[in-house]
């Protein structure tokens, strides 16, 4: 117990100045690497154009994804799985690369863009496909999904889910348009191209497999041999080799060496037993 105390009375303000200094270093730390600095991690499940794709958010997309084909299949096997878990990763690759080349070539999709998609004229063929009712476009359902949005957080949810993809609709429609828009045709190809997939060919032939000709009716002569190989030398070069032989025995003491050992031992321990003291220093097996 003296010890104890002798460490408490000399060593206590030596081990409060360690503990506030750890204290401090720990706030230290989190201030600036984080408050989650000692346990943070990657999160990061891939990365294009040095865009990162987070976990949670590629979590997220494949649950949405699930939910959109439970509509169609309730009951999802680990094939489906598998494939919306690619269709999901397909879709971010295709967004970071298209992004890039619509924000290169200033294609948008605006808002007002968006709404004429859906309450306009002439909605987008996926909103005629969501709101089709006995084989005609439902207008009065889409304007009644529309007025629910407001109370019913899932109708509203897939509403924004319709929005996001409609935006992505037209800027994909765009960006093909400009490339179609830009390849100029002529007609004189087309033509040319349409004469020469209408003309037609009458081909007969003989099929005479190896395998019906006997090996022994075909006669190969040394000559042969010698012109083939001397005309094909690359496919019989040989690399430079070495071929080594050697016999391996096992150094393990037979019984008649350990037998031999053990009686030498034997010897030498009655040799030392029958030594006096004085002449110890000076005993040699």
């Amino acid at each position: 117990m003296s010890v104890i105390q002798k460490i408490r009375d000399k060593y206590a303000v030596v081990i409060v100045v360690v503990i506030c200094l750890a204290i401090v270093s720990f706030l230290l730390q989190d201030a600036f690497f984080g408050k989650s600095s000692l346990s943070r991690r990657d999160t990061s499940v891939g990365k294009v154009n040095g865009e990162d794709l987070d976990l949670s958010e590629y979590q997220r997309r494949i649950q949405d994804a699930e939910n959109n084909a439970r509509q169609q299949m309730p009951n999802i096997d680990e094939q489906t799985r598998q494939y919306i878990r690619e269709q999901v990763w397909n879709e971010f690759l295709n967004e970071q690369i298209m992004q890039a080349q619509y924000k290169t070539l200033g294609i948008d999709v605006t808002e007002a863009e968006v709404v004429d998609q859906i309450k306009g004229k002439n909605p987008n063929p996926v909103v005629v496909q969501q709101f089709t009712r006995d084989g005609q476009f439902d207008r009065n359902a889409l304007q009644q999904a529309i007025s629910q949005a407001g109370s019913n957080p899932q109708i509203r949810e897939g509403l924004h889910q319709l929005e996001s993809y409609i935006a992505k609709y037209q800027e994909r429609l765009k960006y093909v348009t400009l490339i179609k828009q830009g390849i100029y045709y002529p007609k004189w190809l087309a033509e040319q191209q349409q004469k020469d997939n209408s003309q037609t060919a009458t081909v007969s032939y003989v099929s005479v497999p190896y395998a019906t000709i006997a090996d022994s009716t075909i006669k190969v002569t040394d000559a042969e041999l010698d012109r083939f190989i001397q005309d094909h030398k690359q496919l019989f070069k040989v690399e430079e080799s070495r071929k080594i032989e050697y016999v391996s025995f096992d150094a393990i003491p037979s019984a008649a060496d350990s037998a031999a050992a053990i009686q030498q031992i034997m010897a030498m321990k009655q040799e030392l037993d029958t030594t006096s003291g004085s002449n110890i220093a000076g005993f040699k097996p």
